[in-house]
């Protein structure tokens, strides 16, 4: 089975499920930078999985923004387009990153308001914030092991499953400022690969020999 296509629905369904799990209470703007396959997926799960409106903020990378916005900011709430990334982040309440390089930070860590949830879905441009944010999550912690600062904030560290498990705990406050790294698991496109093929079999597909 080719799974690119699950591959990339996976991985903004993380990014969704860290925003379900982990922003702060009463939530209302999420910004969004990189506005390619996963980003639109994002925008438009937000719509689908969020039982409330909220404002969609959208980095105008190559003058896309527009575009983007009249195919997938058609669901709850109102969107909104910069060309500023820190007069876009200063205020959100969530900011979500599809972008797959960064040669360097997108802004320092003191940009970012308190009770701000950063989810990178690539895992670069947010060194800083590693440093100085209150808490880190992540799928997996060999995913992020040889970060530069992993040694800074391996003890701010739990695993997104640990959460869910009530191993460790979640958001604590509207105060912490958490960083999510929602890359995902191969493991995640295998399990939906075989429920999508037995939601096959089970409308009288047969399985190809």
């Amino acid at each position: 089975m080719d799974a690119d296509f699950i591959t990339s629905l996976r991985t903004a369904a993380v990014a969704v499920h860290s925003v379900r799990l982990l922003a702060k209470s009463g939530w209302s703007s999420v910004a969004l930078i990189g506005l390619g396959d996963i980003g639109a997926h994002i925008a438009d799960m937000l719509s689908a999985a969020v039982d409330r409106e909220f404002e969609l903020r959208l980095y105008d990378y190559k003058n896309r923004a527009a575009d983007f916005a009249a195919k997938h900011c058609s669901g709850k709430g109102s969107w909104k387009i910069f060309g500023d990334y820190e007069e876009m982040v200063s205020d959100a309440d969530v900011v979500i990153s599809a972008v797959s390089y960064a040669e360097e930070d997108f802004a320092p860590a003191s940009v970012y308001k308190k009770g701000i949830l950063v989810v990178p879905v690539h895992t670069r441009g947010f060194m800083d914030c590693d440093l100085h944010f209150d808490k880190v999550v992540c799928d997996d912690r060999a995913h992020i092991s040889k970060f530069r600062y992993y040694g800074e904030f391996e003890n701010r560290l739990s695993e997104t499953s640990e959460i869910l498990l009530g191993i460790a705990p979640g958001r604590e406050n509207d105060e912490q400022r958490i960083l999510s790294y929602s890359i995902g698991i191969a493991l995640h496109d295998v399990v939906f690969a075989e429920l999508i093929y037995g939601m096959l079999e089970s409308e009288g597909f047969a399985a190809r020999k």
